[in-house]
């Protein structure tokens, strides 16, 4: 049988843990670290939103120079003339003589004022908004699409051999 160690009547039982005034963080201190953590926030929140709209008009403005590029191709490919309808009301442009890729029953079309673009379609410089390509894949005319989101716009631009650059 084990016997207890006698302790000395004089002497205190104190249970461990840390030394007496470090117990916790003050009320001060959290309130501290509260304000710097909002003022970070404060600071990042407007940077992200801002990436944000640059990246959905980015996205925006390749997809539409991509395809551009894909109808030169296609038009070369077939050696059918194609067309690119542009419709700034409606924030979107379709190809006509194309099925879509995930719904082949429905025609080409793109939106987007529709996630994950969320931006306009300005303006275009094309004759009657559409731009045709021959059967040699030159387009009927040079000129520019005009995407804006926010106070930030760019453009794809179509030179007459129908090369696509993003100025």
């Amino acid at each position: 049988m084990r016997r207890r160690p006698e302790t000395h009547p004089t002497t205190p039982r104190v249970a461990p843990g840390p030394p007496a005034g470090h117990a916790a963080f003050s009320l001060i201190e959290l309130l501290i670290v509260l304000v710097i953590l909002g003022a970070l926030a404060g600071m990042a929140l407007p940077r992200y939103a801002e990436a944000n709209v640059r990246y959905g008009l980015d996205a925006a403005a390749k997809r539409v120079a991509a395809d551009v590029e894909y109808v030169a191709t296609r038009t070369r490919a077939t050696q059918t003339p194609q067309l690119i309808r542009f419709v700034p009301s409606s924030d979107l442009y379709w190809l006509p003589d194309m099925a879509d890729m995930d719904h082949p029953d429905q025609v080409y079309a793109v939106t987007l004022s529709a996630e994950p673009y969320r931006t306009a379609l300005s303006s275009t410089s094309f004759t009657n908004n559409a731009l045709t390509f021959d059967a040699y894949g030159e387009p009927s005319e040079a000129g520019q699409v005009v995407l804006t989101r926010g106070i930030y716009q760019r453009v794809i631009a179509v030179d007459a051999h129908g090369g696509v650059t993003l100025p």
